[in-house]
């Protein structure tokens, strides 16, 4: 994993991004940087700037196996392949299991999984339970 102290902070990150003289390469190796740390909203960032498909890719496994919603719509903000069904459920299916419920909520409503979202929504928001009425015996 990345040093801390290996990674640019804000304002050199703000310059790398948005210089013009900055090499793809340079961009590809920081984002891997990033990547490695476990900033994956900075590698995004970095691997968009250089067109590095690949790295946008890796970033998308984790996001899916994590049940991260952000960072999956992130990355099609960043212009890779559209999420089908199936990674969308993927996703889902990992947040429940980590307990990230409205991340499941959201991906089983992407993938189109009505089953699924509505056994989230009473995780989420269970029905209430029906009072017990006390019984008194009269003696």
């Amino acid at each position: 994993m990345a040093g801390k102290e290996e990674l640019p902070h804000y304002k050199e990150k703000q310059a790398m991004l948005h210089g013009k003289e900055i090499r793809p390469e340079q961009l590809v190796e920081v984002g891997k940087r990033q990547l490695a740390a476990g900033w994956y909203s900075d590698a995004i960032d970095f691997f968009a700037r250089a067109e590095y498909r690949e790295g946008l890719e890796q970033v998308r496994r984790v996001a899916i196996e994590e049940g991260d919603v952000f960072l999956l719509r992130k990355i099609l903000r960043a212009g890779a392949e559209e999420a089908d069904d199936e990674q969308w459920q993927r996703l889902a299916d990992n947040a429940r299991r980590l307990g990230k419920l409205e991340f499941a909520r959201e991906g089983y409503r992407l993938a189109g999984n009505r089953k699924a979202l509505d056994e989230v929504d009473r995780m989420i928001n269970p029905p209430p339970e029906e009072p017990v009425e006390a019984s008194y015996d009269e003696e």
